[in-house]
């Protein structure tokens, strides 16, 4: 697994990445310009999930069932590619991330399997679930008050313990390149010819994971397919920044897996939303709690946060924003959140 890292802003490479996966001269997150794509090497059968399809008012409707990787979310392909990576280049004590439950728990699901420890900083917004799990995986939980502080504690913890290993998937471009993999399997599965896709956004991962997918693959999927991010609204930092055709009001506290307000690759995030012709959706804890019902009770048991998507697609429908084939990835288990949601 070999890759040259290169800063967008200044320019700076290199074949090691640093452990914060950030540039030394400017500070920008790196990315990855090799131009040979190593294959997927599955860790504990992550990725290769089911996609349903669904005809709804003349458009078919590819569900991605994320939710059904191994620790129940699609954080899963990022970790994995990330371990497989250090695996090859660097034997870590243990691995260290920041994550409002999600990538934590994977994080500690893989340190588990790995033998290693893992150190997991986390906002006091995590559900209560979620900590209890990483408590059962033997991960260190450290609570901060907001999500940003645990992203720089973790960072800070990555610079001075140089025998671990910082997951790191708010930065971490190998992290991206794991989940990009979504786009090569939607089309071996279900054919060519996407228009659009709905998804979750909070730290970005899944969003340019799939853009940089298809990016790779416009030729054989015969476009780049709009992409449409949906935020709570306690976040909203795509505005002014993409063209939101859905904007709502009020609290959206069932949203905690999406509550990132400056992730480290907004720009990334805004180029790619952008380029592609997609924008944003704005959704709240109402929107969230329709959403459950009508996934549920099609078959799909999703957490809140990837729940948001629902009231999305019905928006995009409504409108006629959307093409005749969209994918809509459904992020996090709903198991992790029984006797928590109340609707």
């Amino acid at each position: 697994m070999n890759f040259t890292f290169r800063c967008p802003g200044c320019g700076y490479s290199t074949d090691k990445p640093t452990p914060d996966w950030k540039c030394p001269v400017c500070g920008r997150p790196l990315n990855i310009v090799s131009e040979k794509i190593p294959k997927r090497k599955s860790l504990m059968g992550e990725g290769n999930t089911p996609s349903v399809g669904v005809e709804r008012k003349g458009r078919k409707i590819f569900f991605k069932l994320e939710y059904l990787n191994p620790s129940g979310s699609f954080k899963d392909r990022g970790t994995a590619f990330t371990v497989n990576y250090f695996n090859v280049k660097k034997n870590c004590s243990s691995y260290i991330e920041d994550s409002s439950g999600n990538t934590g728990v994977s994080t500690a699901m893989y340190a588990a399997a790995m033998g290693k420890k893992a150190f997991i900083f986390s906002p006091k917004t995590i559900a209560e679930s979620k900590a209890k799990l990483l408590s059962l995986l033997g991960a260190t939980l450290k609570i901060t008050e907001t999500r940003e502080e645990a992203y720089q504690e973790a960072l800070k913890m990555a610079r001075e313990e140089t025998d671990a290993c910082y997951i790191g998937h708010m930065v971490n471009p190998v992290f991206n390149l794991g989940m990009s993999f979504i786009a090569d399997e939607v089309i071996r599965d279900d054919g060519p010819g996407f228009t659009d896709v709905i998804l979750p956004l909070a730290s970005g991962t899944l969003l340019l994971g799939i853009y940089q997918g298809f990016l790779r693959l416009a030729e054989k999927n015969g476009q780049i397919p709009k992409l449409w991010a949906v935020q709570p609204t306690q976040v909203k930092y795509l505005r002014g920044k993409v063209k939101v055709v859905r904007d709502a009001e009020g609290p959206s506290d069932l949203a905690d897996a999406l509550v990132v307000k400056s992730p480290a690759r907004l720009d990334e995030i805004v180029e790619a939303i952008n380029r592609s012709g997609g924008g944003a959706l704005i959704v709240n804890d109402d929107d969230m709690r329709r959403g459950v019902k009508a996934l549920y009770s099609m078959g799909f048991i999703v957490e809140p946060s990837s729940a948001v998507v629902w009231a999305a697609l019905e928006h995009l429908e409504k409108e006629e924003l959307i093409g005749n084939k969209v994918l809509v990835p459904l992020t996090g288990s709903g198991l992790k959140y029984i006797g928590q949601i109340k609707l």
